[in-house]
């Protein structure tokens, strides 16, 4: 039961699937490696690179009569992004590290004050 319960968690939204092969294709890779390293069945594949090509953030290459796939440069801004903005959601790390700051400061200067819990009537 726990398993099933564990696996449901850890389901990833479109954007981080979209993130996942660009990562994957930073160097170039074929698309039985990108279906495999991104844990994506056959179908699922062909609609993510068909999007991202689309968007202009991966490539389709011919070397050596060999099919890769390789992330543009409009998919290497995306996560940059992306992997910016997934930052401040990460459990504790920007709250924490103000939060942290905030402390430190106030301890320094003297400002730490105690409130009572809010209550809501």
């Amino acid at each position: 039961m726990y398993h099933i319960e564990q696996r449901h968690q850890s389901n990833r939204t479109r954007v981080e699937i979209f993130a996942t092969i660009l990562r994957i294709a930073e160097k170039q890779s074929l698309k039985t490696h990108i279906m495999y390293k991104a844990n994506l069945s056959h179908r699922q594949l062909e609609k993510y690179l068909h999007f991202l090509e689309t968007k202009g953030m991966l490539a389709r290459r011919l070397e050596e009569n060999v099919t890769v796939f390789q992330v543009t440069e409009k998919g290497a801004d995306f996560l940059k992004d992306y992997e910016r903005i997934s930052g401040y959601l990460v459990e504790g790390s920007l709250t924490s590290t103000l939060e942290g700051s905030t402390r430190q400061a106030e301890s320094q200067t003297g400002w730490i004050t105690s409130l009572p819990p809010h209550r809501v009537h």
